[in-house]
């Protein structure tokens, strides 16, 4: 073949092989990336709004599984991503992308045993303890300010978030109640519209938490209050 003459047809398997061996353990300097970086720039992929094929993309797949990346390259993604912020854009993008391809759907309609959501409640709690209390269990300061209210009106103390010492923690279940009173035998559950489907009708699980408080807390008055 004369010189400066290429065949641009197909490359043989036993080519490629030989050059992909030439580049294993090989890294572009960081003048080369930069160089390649300028080359690209503003250049659109040509695969772009391209879809593979369901026999493409189970190739890919059974080509990743069982594989582990090594530490070093987990050290180096977590590096790659440390400060980056996702924008309002971006974020809807991932979930349109994720509807569209009906990621999560096979998680839809499921539900996890009590015994194993009692587990996992329980070891959160011991996660945050372990974390010297730098996180806690999340409440609407206007249910703190309805406490406070009982509590002067009734001269009394429950123990609440903010004014009332911190949450009641049950440690059997793992359940911080909105409002616990010891002296009164009373629980109080603040609940936001979230905690009520369309109907009006109480989520299943705050039923079923409820149900679990009250067979633990017999002689305690249970008593829910619809607040914003």
């Amino acid at each position: 073949m004369p010189k400066g003459v290429y065949h641009h047809g197909p490359l043989s398997k036993e080519h490629k092989e030989k050059l992909n061996a030439g580049w294993i353990g090989k890294h572009h300097s960081a003048e080369t990336k930069k160089a390649i970086s300028t080359t690209h720039l503003g250049r659109v992929s040509p695969l772009r709004g391209r879809h593979l094929s369901q026999a493409t993309k189970d190739k890919i797949r059974a080509k990743h599984i069982g594989k582990t990346l090594s530490a070093e390259h987990r050290v180096l993604l977590s590096k790659s991503h440390a400060g980056k912020v996702l924008t309002q854009e971006h974020k809807n993008n991932i979930r349109a992308t994720a509807k569209a391809h009906g990621f999560g759907k096979w998680m839809k309609g499921r539900k996890s045993p009590e015994d194993v959501k009692r587990k996992v409640r329980i070891a959160r709690v011991k996660s945050i303890a372990l974390n010297y209390g730098a996180c806690w269990p999340s409440y609407n300061p206007r249910a703190c300010e309805f406490f406070k209210s009982f509590d002067e009106q009734n001269q009394t103390k429950g123990q609440y978030a903010m004014y009332g010492g911190g949450e009641f923690y049950i440690k059997e279940l793992g359940y911080y109640p909105d409002y616990f009173n010891d002296e009164l035998k009373l629980i109080i559950e603040y609940d936001e519209p979230r905690h009520y489907d369309d109907q009006g009708n109480l989520q299943e699980k705050d039923v079923i938490r409820q149900s679990q408080i009250q067979s633990l807390y017999p002689d305690f008055e249970f008593r829910r209050i619809r607040g914003e």
